[in-house]
């Protein structure tokens, strides 16, 4: 049986397996690219939305002005 504690290494490995394919195939390159890009915005997003999200939605506290 395979736990749930596999599955995301499998998963994982799949993404990089898919992603060396991607690449090595000459009419798939765009596709490449593409992701690749994707990848890349996905990354600043990851990184900057806590900062992000702090300054554009600070914490309301309800006793604030007692």
């Amino acid at each position: 049986m395979l736990g749930w504690t596999f599955v995301p290494f499998f998963i994982c490995l799949l993404s990089v397996l898919l992603a060396e394919l991607l690449q090595d195939i000459n009419w798939l390159k765009g596709t490449y690219k593409v992701l690749a890009w994707m990848g890349s915005i996905s990354g600043a997003l990851f990184v900057i939305h806590p900062v992000a999200r702090k300054n554009l939605h600070p914490y309301q506290s309800p006793w604030r002005h007692l």
